[in-house]
């Protein structure tokens, strides 16, 4: 597979957070650069997003295409870090990183969702299907995909297996 692209990002991890960003394509290079408080830094990140999509001759994100940001870097981090766990294995690690995530963002669909799943994998099929349940509650401002994954979800924890299939491959479909 051919890459008509190279982009490289650097972040520093003390604050205040240092971003670079370098991108090459058959025309030619260019860099960004950066340093923003935490508060800033979703901001500049999609920013820089822009930059590249406008610089390799991409059209910008539409508005339902553009994710919502995280409003707290402490829950963006407990996410990650939960998902990180969730991915070794480690249930009850993520499920904790999940419920922070949670607590500093109460209103965010991805952290519920990732929780339901912790729950799930902690073979708690209430608690899994509750916290899908307000996952897709929350659901409605996101992005089509993303809402229908959190769909599927809440109808996979609640045993409507039917739906959750259609919903799964509506979401096939749109990735296609």
């Amino acid at each position: 597979m051919a890459a008509s692209a190279l982009v490289l990002g650097i972040a520093g991890t003390m604050a205040p957070v240092s971003l670079v960003l370098f991108a090459h394509d058959a025309t030619g290079s260019f860099a960004s650069a950066s340093v923003v408080r935490d508060a800033e830094l979703f901001v500049l990140v999609a920013s820089l997003g822009d930059d590249v999509r406008e610089r390799l001759g991409r059209a910008p994100l539409a508005g339902a295409e553009r994710p919502a940001a995280p409003r707290s870097l402490e829950a963006a981090r407990a996410f990650a870090e939960g998902l990180g766990a969730l991915r070794r294995y480690e249930a009850e690690r993520a499920r904790g990183r999940f419920e922070r995530a949670v607590e500093l963002e109460p209103d965010n669909a991805r952290y519920h969702a990732a929780l339901s799943s912790a729950w799930q994998a902690l073979q708690f099929p209430q608690k899994a299907r509750d916290s899908a349940e307000r996952a897709f509650a929350l659901a409605g401002r996101l992005p089509q995909p993303e809402r229908m994954f959190i769909e599927a979800r809440h109808h996979q924890t609640a045993r409507r297996f039917g739906i959750k299939a259609g919903s799964l491959c509506s979401t096939a479909r749109l990735r296609l």
